[in-house]
């Protein structure tokens, strides 16, 4: 005959304790000799993962957002083990998707206890810059407008290179801003 600490009457017990328990059982023969026995389950409480991430694309800098042909570092921490689902097996992976993408880690600690965390990487697209007129000319000394489209900011730069023996021509370069994310046109 089996008594066990929880009420249990059975030889084998199924327990599922979410704290660190003792459990007792007196074992009676038929004879009615009884003797106790105890056994201490230590529950380790899974690891917690942090994720972070290394890169520079985007309005703000290692938030998961990325412009698209950027890549970026995803780290884990809490662990000893580390299993992704792109196959990587440590704490750092890089990648450069091209669409939002969700990556898994699984982190498995000293004990043998494991998280499992999923974290997306948001892709946005590069700005669609354009400058017109698509080929402006112009004599030298007189104003031509270029106006530029396709991002939500922009930046002119100007470079020079020589065309003709008469003068120099202006060659007008054009960075667009959308999402964050630069476009040299």
């Amino acid at each position: 005959m089996y008594s066990w600490s929880n009420g249990a009457t059975t030889g084998a017990i199924n327990v599922n304790p979410i704290v660190t328990t003792n459990y007792i059982v007196t074992v009676t023969d038929a004879g009615g000799c009884s003797d106790v026995l105890s056994r201490k389950i230590t529950v380790t409480q899974k690891p917690v993962i942090g994720i972070s991430y290394m890169e520079s694309s985007g309005n703000t800098p290692n938030d998961s957002i990325i412009c698209n042909g950027a890549s970026v570092m995803i780290t884990a921490s809490g662990g000893t083990g580390y299993q992704w689902s792109n196959g990587g097996n440590s704490a750092k992976i890089t990648v450069n998707p091209s669409i939002n993408t969700s990556y898994t880690v699984t982190v498995t600690d000293a004990n043998n206890c494991s998280s499992t965390r999923t974290t997306q990487i948001v892709v946005n697209p590069l700005p669609n810059a354009a400058i017109v007129p698509l080929n402006p000319s112009n004599c030298s000394g007189k104003n031509i407008i270029l106006t530029a489209s396709g991002g939500t900011s922009y930046s002119w730069s100007t470079w020079y290179h020589r065309c003709n023996y008469r003068g120099s021509c202006n060659e007008y370069h054009l960075h667009s801003y959308g999402y964050g994310c630069k476009w040299l046109y």
